[in-house]
């Protein structure tokens, strides 16, 4: 168990907690969701998000 992870975090809460969104990519963080679409496809196969928050957005505008 580990309170930065998405099973501890309300689902309407997700998108407020950056803690989760945070990757390390070739020794550096980056917050996942400013991450190119190609990147964060990889992310969520590897179960490191919980969702690819680019296809949110899309979801939503539309």
């Amino acid at each position: 168990m580990d309170y930065l992870t998405d099973e501890w975090i309300l689902p309407s809460r997700l998108d407020d907690f950056t803690a989760i969104w945070m990757i390390e990519v070739n020794g550096f963080i980056f917050d996942d969701r400013k991450l190119p679409y190609e990147l964060q496809s990889i992310a969520y196969e590897k179960g490191l998000i919980p969702y690819i928050s680019a296809d949110r957005k899309e979801k939503a505008d539309s």
